[in-house]
């Protein structure tokens, strides 16, 4: 009973003197402000003292357990910032595709040369740069002009074509005598299908693809005949050339390239350029002089351009009148033949009197097969038997004319009225006349 009662008094001091220790052995507990204050339980006080054995003395002082804090709910992970889908097409990696590259630089425009433009620093045949080339005009016809043998020939297009003629000139910029280049090849690109066309090269006269005659002076003058390559100018001069592309009627010109010309030459948004350059008006609307159309600056008597050229009508007779040994006689064609009288006149536009020209030369040009005849002139008496002749009536000289209305002397705003007589067969059809002195052919049909 003495070593149980021993025993009982011992653990009570035990636990007394655990007790008196705790507050300086055990650390304070430090809580997180959200959770509640920790409670300690003393049971698990109890349990640890009665661990050790009885008379068993612990080599460290036992602590009081610390309490777990009550777990603060885990916070929610913060979320992530949404990634942007794809684009389609772009190219992976941090950088967005395509918008902060800067574009690439769009490619230069394309130098056209158009109508009354000069270019210059175009090569002459020594290689220098001393030439200026200037696009005066182009035209499209029926019709172009091209020398062959050291004479100038008229051909007419195919069945279904035209010609496209343009012309241009070149100026010697430079200090010393140049010589113009040969331009020989070049391409015409057409619309609507974009087709291309080269250079129209002089067939032969004798060619059965083609109409040819011989060509009249006006042709010559409104058409050109020559490429103006390989003339030697001196500083400051001029020439002139042409070339000629030939293509289907329905087809448009867009632009042609023209070998040693750096620049292309463009047709766009322009009509078709008058064929005689910088005619004052009134003029002709094209290559050709129609009915009630004046062609200005015509040159008088005197080589100065000084009077205005209009064709005023024309028509089919089976006479003429002419004047003949003081008086004016009425011709009547020969069998199977009829006559083509133009009419037309001369007004002088000048500040002094002028001189008309003689018209004595001239050629009318017929279908369907393309030939031509010369301008008609009184007969010789020993050839005036061929024809049935009479002295004219008063009425037969006004209608017909009498005279071709040349070496008139002219005040200035006075006119002249002039007339042209053309014999062909009765089958023939005329189409145009050219006449000596007018620089443009006169079209006879509508």
């Amino acid at each position: 009973m003495h070593r149980i009662a021993i025993s009982f008094l011992l653990a009570a001091f035990l636990v007394w003197l655990s007790a008196c220790e705790a507050p300086r052995a055990t650390p304070a507990v430090t809580l997180k402000p959200t959770a509640p204050p920790a409670t300690a339980s003393p049971a698990p006080a109890t349990k640890s003292a009665e661990t050790p054995g009885a008379g068993a003395r612990p080599t460290t002082p036992p602590s009081l357990p610390t309490a777990a804090p009550t777990p603060s709910p885990a916070p929610k992970p913060s979320p992530k910032p949404a990634t942007p889908a794809p684009t389609v097409g772009a190219e992976p990696g941090p950088e967005p595709a395509a918008t902060t590259r800067p574009p690439p630089p769009a490619p230069p425009a394309p130098s056209f040369l158009k109508k009354g433009e000069t270019l210059p620093a175009v090569a002459a045949k020594s290689g220098r740069r001393s030439l200026d080339f200037t696009f005066l005009w182009w035209n499209a016809g029926d019709r172009a002009v091209s020398p062959v043998l050291g004479r100038n020939y008229t051909f007419v297009a195919r069945p279904g074509m035209k010609f496209i003629i343009v012309s241009y000139r070149f100026k010697n910029a430079f200090n010393v005598e140049e010589e113009t280049p040969d331009i020989n090849a070049g391409t015409m690109l057409t619309l609507p299908r974009g087709y291309a066309y080269e250079l129209w090269m002089t067939p032969s006269p004798s060619d059965a693809l083609y109409r040819v005659h011989e060509s009249l002076p006006g042709e010559v003058a409104v058409l050109g005949a020559t490429t103006g390559g390989s003339v030697k100018l001196l500083p400051g001069q001029t020439a002139d050339g042409r070339v000629i592309f030939e293509m289907p009627a329905e087809m448009s010109p867009v632009e042609a390239s023209l070998s040693r010309i750096p620049e292309r030459i463009t047709f766009v948004d322009q009509s078709v350029s008058q064929t005689v350059p910088a005619t004052p008006a009134p003029g002709p609307s094209a290559a050709y002089l129609k009915k009630g159309e004046t062609l200005g600056a015509v040159a008088a008597r005197s080589g100065r351009p000084g009077l205005r050229f209009t064709f005023l009508w024309w028509s089919v007779t089976d006479r003429a009148v002419a004047f003949s040994q003081g008086a004016n006689y009425t011709y009547v064609a020969r069998p199977g033949m009829k006559f083509i009288i133009v009419n037309y006149r001369f007004t002088n536009v000048s500040g002094a009197e002028e001189d008309t020209p003689d018209v004595n030369a001239g050629k009318i040009v017929t279908q369907p097969r393309g030939f031509s005849y010369q301008l008609w002139l009184p007969p010789p008496a020993a050839e005036a038997q061929s024809y049935r002749v009479q002295p004219a009536f008063p009425r037969e000289v006004v209608e017909l004319g009498a005279s071709s209305g040349g070496g008139v002397r002219l005040k200035p705003e006075q006119s002249a009225d002039g007339r042209a007589a053309f014999e062909i067969p009765a089958e023939m059809v005329p189409t145009e006349v050219s006449l000596g002195g007018i620089p443009a052919p006169i079209l006879l049909t509508e």
